[in-house]
């Protein structure tokens, strides 16, 4: 990845250079700014979109008046029930479990300054994607900014390769390997694997998907790394 590529690191300081940016690119736009995070597993991605979209309603002119909103890519994985009638148990996370195509077209939307919808999110605790029409999981039509993140925002194999003409920036969020590792055999053990398990879903789904992300990324418009 090319070092000359601008370089946020997450720290206090590093989150106000942000929201700073991005306000700025948004007052030049007249479709809402889609901002997409991507990174491999278990990288922070879905903790700094959450925590990003805070600070940007924060510092909005109108408190009242949240301005930005959080659309995971998660939430457009297929059910387990379609996952399994796919043949693909066991591959949960890969890109062929995720409906792509609903995802890129709910982002075509998205980008549309008058659009307003529910969209899903994914729920941990029963591992299925889950509509819940709440405040946190609507867009509305005064939302000025759209941050999305997801494994493959970046790949450029179709049909993600689509989100490039859509989205306003793409930023990577470069975490070790090693590290995004260490978090996902925590995560699927808290998810009920045991550490056989774990390592198994590590070696058989999240290596070959950081493979994947690794080789076919485009260039982002942004790195962004943990202090």
């Amino acid at each position: 990845m090319s070092e000359s590529l601008p370089i946020a690191t997450l720290n206090e300081s590093g989150f106000d250079d942000l929201v700073r940016y991005v306000q700025r690119l948004v007052q030049d736009q007249s479709q809402r700014l889609i901002v997409g995070i991507a990174g491999f597993p278990g990288s922070g991605k879905s903790t700094f979109a959450a925590q990003f979209v805070q600070c940007l309603n924060m510092y909005s002119d109108n408190s009242d008046l949240p301005f930005a909103v959080y659309m995971p890519m998660d939430g457009f994985h297929y059910t387990n029930a379609e996952i399994e009638r796919h043949h693909l148990t066991g591959q949960k996370g890969s890109p062929p479990t995720f409906d792509a195509r609903a995802y890129i077209d709910l982002i075509r939307h998205a980008a549309n300054p008058t659009a307003s919808f529910y969209f899903p999110h994914y729920d941990r605790t029963l591992h299925e994607p889950v509509y819940s029409k709440t405040d946190p999981y609507c867009l509305k039509v005064e939302h000025r900014i759209v941050i999305t993140e997801g494994n493959y925002l970046l790949v450029e194999h179709p049909p993600w390769r689509e989100l490039g003409e859509i989205l306003s920036e793409a930023w990577f969020l470069d975490v070790p390997r090693s590290v995004c590792e260490h978090r996902l055999l925590k995560r699927h053990m808290a998810g009920g694997r045991d550490f056989d398990q774990a390592m198994q879903q590590i070696r058989k789904v999240d290596r070959p998907n950081m493979n994947l992300i690794d080789s076919s990324r485009k260039q982002p418009d942004r790195i962004l790394r943990w202090s």
